[in-house]
């Protein structure tokens, strides 16, 4: 994270005010982000500078002042929740000895299976409490912390859907996979567009479950369409669906880890440049993973860093939900996004 540029180090020239974002209803096509989006007819006439400082001065005293005060009912909810899963574990594990004692008596295989679906289910129904608490806090939370962040909203509707990212051969496709989404970020951010979704693709369930992508996916619009379609994939991960060529790029670090295939072999080579390449690769130390997906496609710009990690939670079962940590990790991970702006230069255009 040191090697890439904070929003505080370059003061954020934003953009939309806050009252225009907020009129955006989740069911306008602006929420609800296809293709077919287009950027806001209304002037950016009043601009807002923030540094860093100010922006974390602004969403700690929103915290102090406006959230932390809206928790206490949930608090105690959480406690009733905590206490009830505590002894739902202990039950679990009785079964589990009662189990193996049975089955050592009666001299039969212990089945290894069971006993890990018997944990899963347990996880399950804990995953299931966590998020329908953490959905009801951040109705409640989430809309006021936004206005420490200019210009955007957020939202449990889907923003950037399955076609589109699969049109966008973001990622690999199976037809057997379900993808779901959780926390939608949309706004503006030094005169660029864009939409925030963590994604989550998956094929199976329980203990046969395979994670084929679960992250943030970023969409960027650019300003001008891109004539063909360019993929970055991680070289374990180059499955795709339409028929592009494989593009050589003499970076030797970057082809050990990725492969780019596109349709336009001229306009891959004009869009991945060294500056290009090299910003690409600070993602992986921004977001802490070596697996990151990209394409260029149409007016769009698409990163997909993966991460096992549950991004923008709100919700520690273990912790009191004034907990300071859960709050900051949340602006660390939402300020990361909008750094990529910033670390891919994209309000200078990028030349494209």
């Amino acid at each position: 994270m040191n090697n890439i540029p904070r929003i505080g180090d370059n003061i954020i020239n934003n953009q939309i005010i806050n009252q225009n974002v907020s009129n955006q209803s989740a069911d306008s096509g602006e929420i609800v982000g296809s293709p077919s989006e287009k950027p806001s007819d209304t002037p950016q006439t009043e601009q807002k500078e923030y540094s860093l400082k100010q922006f974390r001065k602004d969403y700690l005293n929103i915290l102090k002042t406006e959230v932390y005060p809206k928790l206490e009912p949930f608090e105690q909810k959480r406690i009733k929740y905590t206490s009830n899963l505590n002894l739902g574990l202990a039950g679990t594990i009785i079964l589990i000895i009662v189990y193996i004692a049975i089955a050592l008596l009666l001299g039969t295989e212990i089945s290894i299976k069971f006993i890990l679906g018997i944990f899963a289910a347990f996880l399950g129904i804990r995953h299931f409490f966590k998020k329908q608490l953490e959905n009801e806090i951040k109705n409640q939370v989430m809309p006021i912390l936004m206005e420490a962040v200019p210009g955007f909203k957020w939202t449990l509707n889907c923003i950037i859907n399955e076609s589109e990212v699969t049109e966008a051969d973001l990622y690999p496709y199976s037809s057997d996979a379900c993808y779901s989404t959780d926390d939608n970020f949309i706004g503006s951010y030094r005169g660029v567009n864009i939409a925030i979704t963590e994604g989550d693709y998956c094929r199976g369930s329980g203990n046969d479950k395979t994670t084929l992508f679960h992250g943030a996916i970023i969409r960027l619009r650019m300003n001008k369409n891109f004539e063909g379609l360019t993929v970055i994939r991680p070289k374990s991960h180059t499955t795709l669906i339409n028929k592009l060529e494989n593009i050589e790029l003499e970076d030797i670090d970057f082809i050990k880890k990725f492969k780019v295939f596109s349709t336009d072999q001229i306009e891959a080579r004009y869009l991945l440049t060294t500056s290009f390449i090299e910003r690409f690769k600070g993602i992986m130390k921004a977001f802490d993973t070596d697996r990151i997906y990209c394409s260029f496609y149409k007016n769009y710009v698409y990163i997909a860093p993966y991460t096992t990690k549950d991004l923008f939670s709100l919700a520690n079962l273990s912790e009191t939900l004034t907990d300071t940590y859960q709050y900051d990790l949340l602006f660390e991970e939402f300020a990361s996004i909008l750094e990529l702006v910033d670390h891919f230069k994209l309000d200078k255009k990028l030349g494209l």
